[in-house]
């Protein structure tokens, strides 16, 4: 057994190279760290950027607080200093020399007072516990902390000892992952310990915690290049490592051991990622590398950890379930030392149990308790012989054997069921709060192990496409893609996402007529859901002929056929062979049915019922609207009246519409009105999140609660939250359903709810929101899809708000909010005006509450952002100002929403990390100063971003909180929630602690208390957000900060950052308005990405994996030509298909320029050069809505004036069908007789 080592690095621009980083100041990811933060000095960095640390040191005397893992991949030798990790105590620091290729991590669970007594019965050690019956968050005493490193330290093997390299949330590749694996590489020395400056006032002698360690990197190992990929612009999610789910602990505190077993999962998934690096050279796309000696080099480490996992990793597990405390210390030792003579374990362990063979001295009494509590176990015997195979951890060891238990990590199966498929534990364990669950490797590897692994089983090697390790992987591709949001998958998909899951040498490769159609299938349908449907007849298409007239030569028309392909038979409909997770499938199917059967009028309805008009038209005083004034308050006025009627007059409805339209309003006119005219029914207000439920009940004036509250009252939620099939407590009954932010809920979100209430009871099923905001995180669209179905089958049930009541004046005209303009222009239905208002505010930065300023690079950012909060009275560096904007000065708390910068990512330079760091330094200087001042009444900054008191924060968890008697607030904060730091007291006696109180704005007359670890886990900084974090709120002033490449940007991610302001939007663009036209493009819909089949057949990203015929097209929510091309509506595609019939060329969306302009210009819908001339073709959806017909008149007027009418040519949809219907022979028609001139 060989103990190996995780290491986390701070990302480094450069691949940890001995130097400072190439662009220091845009390498905002390693500030997530504590130590960066405090002691980076970018005023040295900058100006020395790509320096050597060793040259740096000399001539500045500074060393960048990264140093301690900086030369990782370094050829250079240089000294950094250890401070003293305990607050307080400030013992003298010490250096240490940094050879090449080395660090110093450090394994700070180990020094964790509230993990020491886990450590010490894990690794069997006699060691004191803390002198002070409070003993704080660390081990203070030298001895204590001497003892607990030696262990740590001297367990690692210099010359076989892996280390694995690793950055968590602060890295520059992906703004989701946790973990990132960055390397591996073979350790070849462990420094002695080094030792702080004795102390008077402390004595004793403290080890610093850390140890150098030097790697073997010039002669093995790997670097994963996700530096050199983003640098030449490649795909570096293809190359991301992730390590294995059941990986976190030893991925976690700066350093942690890893088994042999996990060895091989970490080992596995990099081989996987090396293979590809491999792939992409080959392609031409990749970047230069070794990447053949690399897998040598990983192999053959591989076959080392496989030998030492050993064939029973799970036996010290089994002993400690048996009763035996020391049982891991036992197996570590006694039993590997066994192993390694050639002697089967397994026989001599089970001789002891069952005393045939006498326990080892100093094991006898552990043993002899164990044996006793093995001669109980005999039904389960099988069973624990079987799991011992397997590298589990103590608690799931204990969690399988225990059946009891076994259910609450939601493991159905059987003893017999699990000795039959132990994949089966893989597939249903959810784990607990205290415990993992099983990992898809974890049971992998005992089920297919390998080299000295493999010794002493009994049982014939298991094939690699055995039908249980098949269905295993499909389980693991179907969960993954589920969470990434498709709800099923074409069979084709999986199995070539079930085919790349494992690295070559362990991958199975299920034959996909095997899986569909043969014995097998039976197996594979307890846990996967099969279909096979003929393809929808919308798919399929007429092939486009060439109708231009032109004559084709007689050789060039042979060549055209394709004669090596086979004939296809039009005349048979292809099938579609669909898969997906049951338990997915199930969610979707259950929807689908409540929606079904609530469709429908109620019937036991006064003919007469309540006059919406008198009720809208009240004062506003009395929460009317007042009598309209303009067309447009007299078209809104309209439209909410039959909005109200509709949910009134309906079981189920959808009050639908975008930012502005009314929609809160309306449905609190609604609420008011049924309670005044029914009486008090049952209401149940829902909301996504505890932010959401917050805002909908203080909008509505009635209780609301999250989905998990009210799963959680009637049972739904299990160990580790997760969702249950059935609630424990029986169902909830309303008679008004109310869902707001409709758009945000999964499937399995949404399902869990119909399944916690009775829904046949309903009266009335109302949706609230606007599908296109950003999708739920999770499996499905599902607000999308049953709005979509009943605009097809029951439009009436379709409250659908149009016109915007957030309205200005721009150059004396009267017109709708520029940002709100600019927002839907990434809204499927948006008009012909929305590229008019990129432009106009490219050449004018201002139009009424717009205002559109362009950065170059980080430090520009950074002055736009200054400009920015000057135009809402913040002048740069002035914190009195500042102060009075979040309503500070004056004590309004409800004014920390008056301004909000938003921007796509948390990390990266343009990222809500380092906006809300350089901010944080900048206004709020003078409280850090205090706070961190010893003789202060302040206590020091808190939580991992330093708050201090006056910061703007956001609560990042749902959280009940404790007020005094009488206070007037919630007692509960939730996720989302955003306040300000009122008071910050340091701890007066020792039974005290340091506190902040923090008012929010939802609740500004409460301040609720928070001690420092609270702070930590509930507390974030917030001048700065995500969008994903700023779903569901709005602020007076949005400042949107947009790069022209995000990893997590997308049409639903702009428009809802668009869409957050009340009074002002301030964009920020990356150079230009390039990434403002490109997000137009539906390929850059996360929505339309996904897959999913609640009513209809909705494909997206994995369409070009089914092989179909070239006469269908699948259908998804991205419209596409028959070459490809993407575009935002059918009508689009069809004048694109009859263009290119004829033997023209249309150009999608290309930008036309006024004369003489480079900022001014309109998007033609397509443009098309023929004959030496240019013509411009738009395409007229929707002229029948006023806001549509004004963005038209608008954009004709700019044809007009600059030159282009008479090659403007235009075509309409019809009355018809639930968007409008397009003819194809006027389109035709009128491009023979305009371009072609052949009519």
């Amino acid at each position: 057994m060989t103990t190996h080592l995780s290491a986390r690095l701070t990302w480094h621009d450069t691949g940890w190279n001995g130097r400072i980083c190439s662009a220091p100041g845009l390498n905002s990811a390693c500030m997530e760290h504590e130590h960066v933060r405090e002691g980076r000095d970018l005023n040295v960095e900058v100006p020395n950027s790509g320096c050597e640390l060793s040259r740096l040191l000399g001539t500045t005397g500074y060393m960048p607080p990264c140093a301690r893992d900086a030369n990782t991949f370094g050829h250079q030798t240089y000294m950094i200093r250890h401070n003293d990790p305990v607050p307080g105590r400030a013992l003298p620091s010490v250096d240490e020399e940094i050879p090449a290729f080395s660090i110093c991590p450090t394994p700070y669970r180990w020094m964790l007072e509230a993990s020491f007594r886990d450590i010490v019965e894990d690794e069997n050690l006699l060691i004191r516990g803390p002198v002070s019956a409070t003993p704080g968050t660390w081990v203070q005493e030298d001895d204590r902390q001497r003892a607990l490193l030696d262990r740590f330290w001297g367990k690692l093997d210099a010359g076989a000892s892996l280390v694995f390299f690793y950055c968590n949330r602060g890295n520059a590749v992906d703004d989701d992952a946790n973990r990132l694996i960055v390397g591996v590489s073979r350790i070849m020395e462990v420094a002695e310990p080094s030792f702080f400056g004795a102390s008077s006032k402390i004595p004793g002698r403290f080890p610093v915690w850390s140890r150098r360690l030097t790697h073997d990197h010039q002669n093995g190992g790997v670097r994963i290049p996700y530096q050199e990929y983003i640098a030449a612009g490649l795909d570096v999610e293809t190359i991301t490592c992730r390590p294995p789910r059941d990986l976190l602990l030893p991925f976690s505190y700066v350093a942690e051991h890893l088994s042999d077993g996990q060895a091989v999962s970490a080992l596995l998934a990099i081989i996987s990622i090396v293979e590809r690096l491999q792939s992409d050279q080959a392609s031409g796309q990749g970047v230069p590398g070794d990447w053949g000696g690399a897998l040598e080099w990983l192999n053959s480490a591989l076959d080392e950890v496989w030998a030492g996992r050993g064939a029973y990793p799970g036996m010290g597990a089994l002993l400690r379930h048996l009763g035996y405390e020391r049982g891991v210390a036992y197996h570590a030792t006694v039993l590997r030392d066994i192993e390694r003579r050639g002697v089967d374990p397994w026989e001599h362990l089970s001789g002891v149990l069952e005393r045939r063979i006498s326990a080892e001295a100093g094991h006898e009494e552990g043993l002899a308790r164990a044996a006793a509590e093995w001669q109980k176990q005999k039904p389960s015997r099988q069973l624990l012989e079987l799991l011992v195979q397997f590298e589990l951890t103590s608690d799931q060891f204990s969690g399988i054997a225990n059946a009891a238990v076994r259910k609450e990590r939601g493991i159905k199966a059987s003893n017999e069921a699990i000795i039959e498929n132990p994949y089966c534990l893989y597939e249903q364990d959810f784990g607990t709060d205290k415990s993992a669950p099983v990992g898809l490797e974890v049971i992998d590897q005992g089920m297919l192990p390998e080299g000295e692994a493999a010794h002493f089983r009994k049982n014939p090697p298991l094939a690699r496409n055995d039908r249980r390790r098949v269905r295993a992987v499909m389980r693991s591709v179907l969960r993954d893609a589920a969470d990434s949001g498709d709800t099923i998958l074409p069979l084709e998909t999986l199995i070539t996402r079930t085919m790349a899951h494992f690295p070559e040498s362990r991958r199975c490769n299920p034959d996909l007529e095997v899986v569909w159609d043969s014995d097998d299938r039976q197996f594979y349908d307890k846990i996967i859901w099969f279909k096979s449907i003929d393809t929808p007849a919308t798919w399929h298409i007429e092939t486009a002929s060439s109708e231009s007239g032109v004559s084709i030569p007689d050789e060039l028309s042979e060549l055209q056929d394709d004669l090596g392909a086979a004939e296809q038979d039009d005349g048979v409909v292809p099938e579609l062979r669909l898969v997906a997770l049951k338990r997915v499938r199930r969610c979707e199917i259950e929807i689908a049915q409540v929606v079904r059967e609530q469709v429908g009028r109620l019937k036991d309805l006064p003919e007469a019922g309540p006059d919406w008009g008198v009720i809208l038209t009240k004062p506003k005083t009395e929460g009317g609207f007042g009598t309209p004034e303009t067309a447009r308050e007299a078209n809104a006025l309209t439209e909410k009246t039959a909005a109200l009627e509709t949910l009134y007059r309906n079981r189920l409805s959808v009050l639908t519409g975008g930012a502005g339209t009314g929609k809160t309003s309306v449905l609190k006119a609604f609420l008011t009105t049924l309670r005044e005219v029914e009486g008090p029914r049952s209401l149940l207000l829902a909301a996504p999140t505890g932010k959401a439920r917050v805002r909908l009940q203080t909008a509505s004036g009635y209780r609301a609660s999250t989905i998990h509250q009210i799963l959680w009252d009637v049972g739904l939620l299990g160990s580790n939250y997760r969702l249950l099939d059935q609630p424990l407590k029986g169902k909830m009954t309303y008679a008004t359903v109310v869902i707001d932010e409709s758009s945000m809920p999964s499937v399995e979100l949404l399902a869990a709810l119909f399944r916690g209430i009775a829904t046949k009871a309903i009266m009335r099923l109302i949706f609230v929101g606007d599908v296109f905001q950003l999708p739920p995180i999770g499996p499905g669209r599902p607000f999308l899809d049953i709005l979509r179905w009943l605009r097809k089958e029951h439009p009436s049930c379709i409250a659908e708000l149009e016109t915007c009541m957030r309205v200005e004046s721009v150059d004396g005209e009267e017109m709708v909010s520029s940002g709100l303009r600019l927002a839907a222009g990434y809204r499927d239905e948006s008009g012909p005006g929305d590229d008019e208002i990129i432009a106009r505010a490219a050449r004018c930065q201002n139009i009424g509450d717009l205002s559109l300023l362009a950065w170059e690079d980080h430090d520009d950012l950074l002055v736009k952002i200054d400009q920015a909060l000057n135009m809402i009275g913040i002048a740069p560096g002035d914190n009195s100002a500042f102060d009075a904007s979040l309503g500070i000065t004056t004590k309004d708390w409800k004014h920390s929403e008056s301004w909000q910068i938003l921007t796509p990512t948390r990390i990266h330079a343009f990222g809500a990390a380092e906006i809300n760091r350089v901010i944080h330094d900048r206004y709020r200087a003078r409280e850090i100063g205090n706070a961190t001042n010893p003789y202060g009444r302040l206590p020091g900054p808190m939580g991992d971003q330093g708050i201090v008191i006056r910061d703007k924060v956001m609560q990042v968890v749902n959280q009940p909180k404790w007020l005094p008697k009488d206070s007037k607030g919630l007692r509960f904060v939730a996720n989302g929630e955003i306040g300000l730091v009122t008071q910050s007291w340091k701890k007066k006696s020792k039974d005290d602690f340091d506190k902040m109180f923090v008012a929010f704005s939802t609740q500004p007359e409460a301040e609720y208390r928070y001690g420092k670890s609270e702070v930590k886990d509930g507390l974030e900084l917030a001048y700065a957000l995500t969008v994903h974090k700023a779903q569901g709120s709005d602020f007076g002033t949005a400042i949107v900060v947009l790069p022209r490449k995000a990893a997590t940007l997308s049409r639903e991610l702009l428009y809802t950052a668009l869409t957050r302001f009340r009074d002002r939007l301030v964009v920020l663009v990356e150079r230009d308005t390039a990434v403002l036209d490109q997000m137009r493009n539906p390929i850059y819909s996360e929505t339309a990405r996904r897959s999913t089949f609640m009513f209809d057949l909705l494909i997206g990203d994995t369409a070009g994996d089914l092989q179909l015929p070239d006469r269908y097209r699948p259908e998804g929510l991205i419209h596409r030509a028959q070459d490809g091309t993407p575009m935002r509506s059918k009508s689009e595609v069809i004048v694109y298909e009859v263009l290119s019939g004829l033997g023209l060329a249309p150009v999608y969306e290309q930008r036309l320029y006024s004369q003489g302009s480079e900022t001014d210009y309109c998007l033609p819908d397509f443009t098309i050069q023929h004959g030496g001339k240019t013509w411009y073709w738009e395409h007229l959806g929707m002229l029948n809505r006023p806001q549509y017909r004004e963005d038209w008149i608008r954009k004709e007027a700019w044809y007009h004036r600059n030159g282009f009418a008479d090659r403007l040519l235009t075509s309409k949809d019809h009355e018809g069908g639930p968007g409008g219907i397009l003819y194809a022979d006027e389109v035709r028609s009128l491009a023979r007789d305009r371009i072609l001139g052949t009519a």
